[in-house]
């Protein structure tokens, strides 16, 4: 019997063994498929930072290709502005030439101008004092007109006058001749 209790106690203690195994195999399996899980979110994990990283080197590269292209682009503008400055510069040297040699013509035609006006208040003033001629001219014709007209006229009188004085003459010489006969 002591053995038979020593066996049921083996026993029992190899049940407890063997249920305590199961739990931790149970617990073991469950950590298992714990780790399994998260295993697999790892994985994911990883590869999608390998193709995020993928995704960056890309855009890395094509960055350095348009940072290479924008440095050209920078160089040529930079070629392009040192081109318009020279313009810029030459332009802005023409105008100051031009500048000058429109004031040096300014001041020639201010000096021809103020000779030309002299010339014109000249010619002007002969003008006004032709036309003051012209009027009186004109005046004194017009008084001569009126000279002669009066002229006529006298001429008539004095014309009339004679025919009369002959007349008159005539007439006292008829009665001269009427006085002696």
């Amino acid at each position: 019997q002591a053995r038979a209790a020593e066996a049921a106690q083996a026993a029992a203690e190899l049940r407890r063994q063997v249920k305590a195994e199961k739990d931790e195999r149970a617990k073991g399996v469950k950590q298992l498929a714990q780790l399994q899980s998260q295993l697999q979110r790892e994985t994911r994990a990883r590869e999608a930072a390998e193709a995020a990283l993928n995704d960056v080197k890309t855009r890395v590269t094509d960055m350095g290709r348009d940072l290479q292209a924008a440095e050209r682009m920078v160089k040529a503008a930079d070629a392009e502005k040192k081109g318009l400055e020279a313009k810029l510069q030459r332009a802005q040297d023409d105008a100051l030439r031009a500048k000058s040699a429109a004031a040096r013509d300014q001041t020639v035609k201010r000096e021809e101008d103020g000779g030309w006006r002299q010339e014109q208040a000249r010619l002007e003033g002969q003008v006004r004092r032709l036309e003051r001629q012209k009027v009186e001219l004109i005046g004194a014709f017009r008084k001569q007109l009126k000279l002669i007209d009066v002229l006529r006229r006298q001429r008539a009188h004095v014309e009339a006058a004679r025919a009369l004085a002959f007349t008159e003459e005539e007439f006292l010489r008829t009665l001269d001749w009427a006085k002696d006969a």
